[in-house]
């Protein structure tokens, strides 16, 4: 038997005699190659799975404004527009340009439908589009979010912005066909309200678009697979195509990635993951960082560390409950500051209007503060006393007349590392003159009892249940606290997570543990006090400093903390402590009821008297000496010797190693199994490794052209041998030919391994360490979308019998 050389023009075997070689126009689609049913059916599904992940993570923008819908279901419209536009054009053999145009025009044409009513963004149709988007953009930089009625909606800024996300996102995943970089547009799409609200991305969208990104995945290993072999198959029906063997490799990395998106975030204890480190957060430090008030609070409780956060210098002998914010608005997720109206008149530099709700009847005294705040306290909100009568703070911080809190209005603006100066009032309440109250009337805004729908039936429940021997407002008050404080525990690791309606309902259930902490307490007080018609809301800050010299107080981390503020006519919001005593002491004195306590004197007292009337003589002393610790921070010194932590970390680290060792495992099984196979699985481990190491492999080389040019690349550089590695790959050669164009030709299983081998490690051998380190940690070729086998005309192999 002659050997022929790997360089010869010859193929050892040609087509069946009595076949033909057609000649063809150049660039000329062949039969087989035109449009049919199939194409647009294998085109359809990932253009269809791409607008569902695309969707799903524009999902996370639901809090942006109260009714989402008006933007999240035009997108949804969008996203299927694009998909069914680009998997026809693709079906087509449409130019990839040709079709990323007619989808962004099809995309911008429906976004300006869905928002001015014009089919066409031209003339009138354009100018209606600048100008709601415009009206968006002002509504966005003016109010918070969620943004409600009364105002422009944001829905034509979100629309345009998600049509565009959803474009490039089937461009990168399917006309580009790289569905692995489609995580980059879509981890941009999740990084939004991480950096506008500071809000981490809910669970159950991260599950969605880990799916629709898996099944992105799992399509694209198959595709390449079917794809490699259909025209030799079309030309060639002998020839058979293994796709089984991908199929279990796609799934498992499509498995991992799910598992690692939902899993990761709760076995890793770094309290504040997210996946863009946008305005401060983790990467600042230990500090204690508030843009979003009631998420912050949970962040910050739940975390170790217990680090100063803020300097108080007063007159004031019990500076206790320090707010920062009011939470005024209750949705289904969670209670928020909701939409805030702060002109430029309203600025900290001086006086304040006062409490206009309360009457001048009540007496009051008036403390000073010094407040000096660590460089890593990253607010958006300003802690003062609660009434302020004068603030005078450096930057352009504004107050809301409703709240009376301090916020920032310009980007970049923040509390940490600032002095400032504040004057507040201390109100005399008597449990007395709060029963007495009148009804509050039309004299503050009904929104403050507004619930949402479908609230779990045990809160009205519970809070009729409760109060139904109260015959006042304020008896129903107490009776609310006086409930939380005797039937519940306080315990940060067994509440459940959120202040929310599935939070709420888990923290009311009498068969649970009835355990949670402040965002629980305060949350379910407020909305049970609405249920019951008292105007009720939410302040944020913090409860109680540590003495550390005359006059001075030091606030920790630790000591950030959340409790309802009730109305009542005449006095105005009025503070109520539903949280145990574990975490807060005594209740306040004007809440102790009046059967609980001897009647009080005719003349009112403060509101808050001193607990120490001399102060301590120890720098670092506490002037409470009942204090007692929330659980959490008792034990912060040996937290970093908790196994559970150790074992959570030690999860967290598997779980990350085995991320990145997996793709070289499921490139080492799949070399493994195709050296066991036929002449055509190893000469493709031979073009993923060659890419892989950044050796030529052009897809429009013949198997023989592919042979010659390697054997040239090769010699005199390996141990192997020029001849060692020239018969290798001339076995190899002849093997494929005969197995692609004499069907009946057929190689066992595993015959080639031995020369596959030598060609293998050659290859490693002139293969730079670093590229080497490249192709076993990331095995491009797992991604990388594989090119079509060129067949007989391609090529362009002449008869057996002519040269």
């Amino acid at each position: 038997m002659t050997t022929t050389s790997p360089t010869s023009p010859a193929s050892p075997a040609g087509p069946p005699q009595g076949d033909r070689i057609q000649v063809r126009r150049l660039g000329a689609a062949p039969p087989e190659q035109r449009p049919r049913v199939d194409d647009l059916l294998t085109a359809a599904a990932p253009a269809l799975v791409t607008a569902f992940t695309v969707w799903a993570a524009l999902l996370s923008w639901v809090d942006f404004a109260d009714d989402f819908g008006g933007y999240l279901r035009p997108l949804g419209w969008i996203a299927l527009l694009v998909a069914v536009l680009g998997a026809t054009l693709r079906a087509l053999r449409s130019p990839l340009l040709l079709t990323l145009a007619v989808q962004a025009l099809a995309a911008l044409a429906a976004a300006t439908y869905a928002i001015t009513g014009d089919a066409l963004p031209l003339g009138g149709g354009a100018t209606r589009l600048f100008d709601a988007v415009r009206s968006a953009q002002d509504t966005a930089n003016t109010y918070a979010s969620p943004i409600g009625s009364g105002v422009p909606p944001i829905d034509p800024l979100l629309i345009v912005a998600g049509a565009g996300a959803i474009v490039v996102v089937d461009l990168v995943a399917c006309s580009l066909r790289r569905p692995g970089l489609a995580s980059v547009p879509l981890l941009v799409v999740l990084a939004v309200p991480i950096a506008v609200l500071g809000d981490l991305v809910p669970w159950w969208v991260a599950m969605l678009v880990a799916l629709g990104f898996a099944a992105l995945l799992f399509l694209g290993e198959l595709d390449a697979a079917t794809r490699w072999g259909s025209s030799v198959h079309d030309q060639h029906p002998g020839f058979r195509v293994r796709t089984g063997s991908v199929r279990g490799p796609a799934a498992g990395v499509a498995a991992a990635s799910v598992v690692l998106a939902v899993a990761l975030p709760g076995v890793l204890p770094l309290g504040d993951l997210r996946l863009f480190d946008v305005g401060g957060g983790a990467g600042k430090g230990d500090g204690l960082r508030v843009v979003n008030p009631m998420t912050d609070l949970r962040r910050d409780l739940r975390r170790g560390a217990d680090v100063p956060v803020l300097r108080v210098t007063t007159d004031d002998p019990d500076p206790s409950y320090l707010r920062v914010a009011a939470l005024t608005v209750f949705r289904n997720e969670e209670w928020t500051a909701g939409d805030r109206q702060v002109p430029s008149d309203q600025q900290a530099d001086g006086e304040v209007p006062g409490l206009s709700a309360v009457s001048s009847n009540v007496r009051r005294r008036t403390y000073d503060y010094g407040i000096e705040t660590s460089p890593d306290f990253d607010s958006r909100w300003l802690p003062t006393p609660y009434p302020p009568t004068s603030v005078t703070a450096e930057g352009d911080w504004r107050y809301d007349t409703a709240t009376m809190d301090f916020l920032a209005s310009q980007d970049g603006l923040n509390a940490g590392g600032m002095s400032y100066r504040a004057v507040g009032d201390q109100l005399a309440l008597t449990p007395e003159a709060l029963d007495e109250a009148p009804a509050p009337g039309g004299l503050v805004s009904t929104s403050y009892t507004e619930l949402p729908d479908g609230l779990p039936p045990i809160v009205d429940e519970i809070a009729q249940r409760v109060t139904a021997d109260a015959p006042t407002d304020y008896q129903a008050a107490v009776a609310l606290q006086r409930f939380f404080r005797s039937q519940f525990t306080y315990d940060l690791d067994s509440a459940p997570l959120g202040d929310g309606v599935d939070a709420l309902e888990a923290f009311l259930d009498p068969n649970g543990d009835r355990s949670g902490y402040c965002e629980q307490f305060a949350s379910a007080m407020a909305v049970m006090a609405r249920d019951i018609g008292i105007p009720a809301r939410v302040a944020v800050g913090f409860l109680r400093p540590d003495r550390i010299g005359p006059g001075t107080y030091l606030y920790s981390s630790h000591d950030y903390h959340a409790w309802p503020e009730l109305y009542f006519a005449g006095f105005g919001w009025v503070r109520f402590e539903p949280t145990p005593s574990v975490r807060t002491d005594q209740p306040p004195s004007w809440t102790r009821g009046v059967t609980d306590t001897p009647a009080p004197s005719a003349a009112p007292e403060p509101t808050q008297a001193p607990s120490s009337a001399a102060p301590s003589t120890a720098p670092g002393a506490q002037d409470r000496p009942d204090r007692e610790l929330p659980q959490d921070a008792a034990a912060t010194e040996q937290s970093g010797r908790d196994p559970a932590v150790l074992a959570g970390t030690a999860a967290g680290v598997a779980l990350v190693l085995l991320a990145a060792a997996s793709p070289a495992v499921v490139r080492r099984r799949r070399r493994a199994r195709r050296l066991e196979g036929t002449a055509e699985d190893a000469w493709t481990e031979l073009a993923d490794t060659a890419r892989d190491l950044g050796h030529p492999w052009p897809p429009t080389w013949s198997v023989r052209t592919t042979g010659a040019r390697l054997a040239e690349r090769l010699r005199g550089t390996t141990t192997a041998g020029d001849a060692a590695i020239a018969a290798a790959l001339d076995r190899l050669v002849d093997a494929v030919e005969r197995e692609r164009y004499a069907p009946s030709a057929t190689t066992a299983p595993g015959a080639l391994a031995d020369p596959a081998g030598v060609v293998l490690t050659a290859m490693a051998e002139v293969t730079s360490r670093r590229r080497r380190w490249r192709a076993t940690l990331l095995a491009p070729s797992l991604l990388r979308r594989p090119t079509r086998a060129v067949s007989a005309e391609d090529d362009r192999l002449e008869p057996a019998g002519r040269g």
